[in-house]
């Protein structure tokens, strides 16, 4: 059964051209994302997880707890000055949290 799921990607500075690829728990990637904005989507399967990809850098994986529908998302961008983190060789600073509501 398809799940409705709701990403919302927050505005911020820098790097707003660059799209964050999103992938589900069996590294499938389901859709990319902008900076400032929302998509709708509808996922084949139940999700478990997701992550993040830009280029060769990754987020953290976010294990979705209690995945009810419809289930939303929020990404922002963090803070950071580590040279490391801004070019992917460490975990991208992107954080991926599920919103209750």
């Amino acid at each position: 059964t398809d799940m409705k799921v709701t990403i919302e990607y927050q505005k911020s500075i820098g790097g707003a051209l660059r799209g964050l690829e999103l992938y589900d728990q069996h590294d499938n990637r389901f859709t990319t994302i902008f900076r400032g904005q929302s998509q709708d989507l509808e996922t084949p399967a139940e999700l478990s997880s997701i992550y993040g990809k830009m280029d060769w850098g990754k987020t953290e994986v976010l294990k979705l707890s209690d995945a009810t529908e419809p289930l939303r998302i929020r990404i922002e961008n963090r803070f950071t000055v580590n040279p490391l983190r801004m070019l992917g060789l460490m975990r991208l600073p992107i954080s991926l949290e599920q919103v209750k509501e």
